[in-house]
């Protein structure tokens, strides 16, 4: 298993990354118990990202990283972000098994087949919030079927985080200033990778390996207003007053007016309830009269 100079050389200078140039970074990579290779010690089966050595990663198990886009080419796995600012998601894969077992006389035990890679990072962050951006790679004939990794951000200031659209791209031999990809990249199950087509298939050996690399942006989050606070009711102490208030004369006249209307409509009543009374009294003895 040979590292081709042109390949890596390629690739560098599309991410404008120094092999020497990576920040140490935390430990978040799985599954933790798979097997490891070195260089010269590849896989005879198909499996990603599982050399220790890589020339180009170093261990390639940390195989995402971030970078502020425009600014330096230190890729790192843990990193405070800003607002109003893009940074570079750069996510490496590799198929570690041996060149050989690519043949059909080793019953193709080398390449994988159905390779999908999916990425996921925070929609918002709030001040000193610290979250993963993840990468995925799995293929339905690898052994572990996926394995994963994550580079860590922490804002600086409250901030939302945005897709450039269009900016994802796979970067390999065939594809040296990068291949679109899918928005699928982002979805639960990924989008499919490979070598010239994205068909999936991802041939044994690091001259078929490359890297995925998409750009978001960060923009302010203004602060929300706070709900004002209520003053403080200042206690009251019932007191009953001295005198009765005042009545001026707009209020004596409404009084008398509305004790006329009473009176009036008490006698109404009483000469209703007699005349009905009377009626009443009369139509009995005519009754009576009758009989």
């Amino acid at each position: 298993m040979r590292l081709r100079t042109r390949v890596v050389a390629g690739m560098l200078a599309v991410l404008g990354m120094s092999m020497t140039m990576v920040a140490p970074g935390v430990l978040a990579w799985g599954p933790e118990s798979r097997p490891t290779y070195t260089m010269n010690a590849p896989a005879d089966h198909a499996t990603f990202n599982s050399i220790t050595d890589n020339a180009l990663l170093g261990d390639e198990r940390q195989f995402v990283r971030v970078v502020e886009d425009g600014v330096g080419d230190t890729y790192s796995h843990d990193l405070t972000i800003e607002p109003g600012k893009r940074y570079r998601v750069y996510i490496y894969y590799h198929n570690d098994a041996s060149e050989t077992y690519n043949t059909l006389d080793k019953n193709q035990a080398g390449v994988a087949l159905e390779t999908r890679m999916m990425s996921s990072f925070p929609e918002k962050l709030g001040k000193n919030e610290r979250q993963a951006i993840v990468g995925r790679i799995s293929s339905t004939t690898t052994n572990p079927e996926a394995v994963w990794d994550e580079a860590y951000i922490t804002a600086k200031e409250a901030l939302t985080l945005h897709y450039i659209e269009g900016s994802a791209k796979i970067y390999n031999h065939w594809h040296q200033d990068g291949l679109m990809l899918s928005t699928r990249l982002f979805s639960p199950e990924g989008t499919y990778i490979g070598t010239q087509d994205m068909n999936g298939i991802v041939y044994g050996c690091d001259r078929f390996s490359g890297s995925v690399a998409y750009l978001f942006e960060t923009k302010a989050i203004e602060g929300e207003a706070e709900d004002p606070t209520p003053e403080e009711e200042k206690p009251v102490t019932p007191v009953l007053p001295s005198e009765l208030p005042k009545t001026g004369p707009m209020e004596i006249t409404v009084i008398a007016v509305v004790a006329v209307l009473a009176i009036a409509a008490l006698a109404y009543a009483i000469r209703t309830r007699r005349a009905a009374r009377k009626a009443a009294k009369s139509r009995k003895n005519k009754t009576n009269k009758k009989k």
